[in-house]
């Protein structure tokens, strides 16, 4: 079950689903409060801070074509929910964190930063479909993996891209290279995990072991 940033504490929340007799089983759960970070970045193009009014359409039209492609529900199994690191490189952003850029307040990190040369490949976190390739305001270079079942990784900031929406990939296939397009201070991939719409930490998702080599250690 994926729970967005924008769910209140306290929140009650509902599962539905069948069991194996069938019947229909209701899951409920409350939502407990969290204390992330806070992560304050110096951008030098204050267009990334305060868009102009084009800007600002832009980003909205942007946003509302990806909200679009991650509403669409693939039915079939392309990938399971273990996924692989999918850079080599140290975490510089934590998932959650409160961003303030140029001491502005902005939404909350809804992904995992990883600091990377440039040229630094990037490989596919768990197989599936490609759902979109394109370059956004924000987002800057970037890929959308879709792999059934409501659930899709994001890879943002590429140099370039290795890959063609529509086509199929395997986990750990090269899908593209660290950059640093779009808002970004410096290389390095901005990695998102979204479940059925809400934008979740992609650690909960990943073994001991990382495709990366180094251990991380589960939360819960």
């Amino acid at each position: 079950v994926g729970i967005d940033l924008s769910h209140k504490p306290g929140q009650a929340l509902a599962v539905v689903h069948t069991n194996a007799r069938g019947e229909r089983v209701h899951t409920a759960f409350g939502i407990r409060p969290h204390n992330y970070p806070e992560q304050r970045i110096r951008i030098d193009k204050e267009r990334y801070v305060f868009p102009s009014q084009e800007e600002l359409e832009q980003i909205a039209a942007e946003s509302k074509r990806l909200k679009a492609r991650l509403e669409r529900f693939t039915p079939e199994i392309l990938g399971d929910l273990s996924v692989l690191r999918p850079v080599k490189g140290r975490v510089s952003g934590t998932f959650g964190t409160r961003r303030f850029f140029n001491d502005e307040p902005r939404s909350p990190h809804g992904g995992t930063d990883l600091a990377a040369p440039r040229h630094t490949p990037v490989k596919a976190a768990q197989s599936g479909l490609v759902a979109m390739v394109d370059d956004f305001f924000f987002c800057g270079k970037f890929v959308l993996l879709d792999h059934g079942q409501g659930f899709y990784t994001t890879y943002c900031h590429l140099e370039k891209s290795s890959v063609k929406t529509g086509q199929k990939v395997k986990q750990g296939q090269t899908i593209g290279t660290v950059g640093s397009s779009g808002r970004a201070t410096g290389p390095h991939l901005h990695w998102g995990v979204n479940l059925s719409g809400a934008w979740v930490d992609p650690r909960f998702l990943q073994p001991q072991s990382a495709s990366s080599g180094s251990k991380t250690k589960s939360t819960k």
